[in-house]
């Protein structure tokens, strides 16, 4: 295709990437100079039920600050566009760094607009269907506000569906299980599913597993079991999350979609602090490796190993330094104790 296509009064400038059902393109409206997004769907590549519902869909969907806004619809042969605003600050995968993760605040902010956004949809009875880091469009390059896009999966609450096999890393247990022509109804509860694993990514970095199958995938079978019995310790990619934000998770990522918290359980722990701090991971790896965790597997709180600290300390223990470091002393401090004791 010519990169410069003139469709009508609007010219396909680049292909941004692929969607579901077709390309979206960057379009520039020659009449008023505007770029703008167009969300292809080729009708040849979707149900012809489903295809129906997706030219209903932009009349359903409503207005909310933190949605991207279906502005048109074009009708060609063979199909249909969704025309959007373009965004030309990216998605969430453009700001998320590898393996660390957003910044504590900067992500609140984020995923607080995120989470308001899902409830609007769960509040039409309509489920959202492709929650993930991609379907979070950037407004400003201080990411003070995004919008939630990515609709071409979205169905009514009920509706026979079947998997997005592009967001595998975000799907429920019950979702991932099944064949990608085999159907389920569309629920809430998967959305509060993936809105759980989107937290996850924002502030670590990477994924807590590349599939919630506790047969193939070790990561996702030992946080099941974590889940199920609290008598193992969570993998060590938790390290870095409070007890707080550790509770949050717990109840958004449930393996039982019925007792799944809803995205609003999100609200109830925006107060607390979500991350430890760098010295506390480093005490926290020591009380893993001793087995010295709560009763229902949860690690110390950042106040209780402040109190410990102190009380160390105080008793001339050092537990400040590398974890090395802090060995070598405390091996120090027990020998020249047990002199004295002799």
């Amino acid at each position: 295709m010519d990169q410069n296509m003139v469709v009508d009064t609007r010219t396909v400038i680049r292909v941004l990437g692929e969607g579901a059902y077709g390309p979206i393109e960057l379009i520039r409206d020659e009449v008023t100079g505007k770029l703008i997004t167009s969300q292809r769907i080729i009708k040849m590549r979707v149900k012809r039920k489903d295809f129906a519902w997706l030219l209903e869909f932009p009349s359903l969907i409503g207005d909310h600050s933190n949605l991207v806004e279906i502005i048109g619809t074009d009708y060609e042969e063979g199909g249909l566009r969704w025309i959007q605003d373009y965004f030309r600050f990216g998605n969430l995968v453009d700001y998320i760094p590898a393996n660390c993760g957003l910044d504590e605040n900067r992500a609140k902010v984020s995923l607080n607009q995120v989470s308001s956004a899902i409830e609007f949809i769960h509040n039409r009875s309509l489920v959202h269907g492709d929650i993930r880091a991609e379907n979070v469009l950037v407004c400003d390059p201080e990411m003070k506000r995004v919008k939630l896009s990515g609709f071409c999966f979205t169905r009514k609450e009920g509706h026979v569906t079947t998997k997005n096999c592009d967001n595998i890393p975000y799907m429920p247990p019950e979702v991932a299980q099944k064949l990608p022509i085999e159907g389920f109804a569309a629920h809430r509860s998967q959305d509060c599913w993936s809105f759980g694993i989107l937290i996850f990514c924002m502030l670590s970095g990477c994924f807590p597993w590349m599939e919630a199958d506790k047969v193939t995938n070790k990561d996702y079978q030992k946080y099941h079991q974590w889940h199920k019995h609290h008598t193992i310790h969570l993998p060590s990619s938790w390290a870095c999350f409070s007890n707080k934000l550790i509770k949050l998770l717990r109840k958004l990522i449930h393996p039982k979609p019925s007792k799944r918290a809803s995205v609003r359980t999100l609200t109830k722990y925006m107060k607390y602090s979500w991350m430890r701090k760098e010295d506390d991971i480093d005490i926290i790896e020591d009380f893993r490796s001793s087995g010295l965790t709560g009763d229902d597997g949860t690690l110390p709180s950042s106040e209780s190993i402040a109190d410990l600290s102190a009380k160390l300390e105080s008793l001339g223990v050092c537990t400040n330094g590398t974890r090395q470091w802090r060995k070598v002393r405390t091996e120090l401090w027990v020998s020249a104790n047990s002199e004295l004791d002799l």
